[in-house]
């Protein structure tokens, strides 16, 4: 029962991160076709790597792994 949980926090935790590193993109790319170039790149920046975090470190490491293995 305890991994069923686990696998639960997982999979919320990396739903949470991949869905902010999309809001972090679009915000990125409002700002820098909105003329703030500086900030639309670290918009960018930032949500690639929550996207990174939520997709592959959570999602793949962690989800999926741990569900094919038990």
């Amino acid at each position: 029962m305890q991994i069923l949980i686990e696998l639960i926090a997982y999979t919320l935790g990396a739903g949470a991160l991949t869905v902010l590193g999309l809001f972090s993109e679009y915000s990125g790319l409002q700002h820098l076709t909105g003329g703030e170039p500086i900030l639309g790149v670290w918009f960018a920046a930032f949500g690639c790597i929550m996207l990174y975090a939520g997709t592959y470190l959570l999602g793949y490491e962690q989800v999926i792994r741990r569900a094919l293995d038990g």
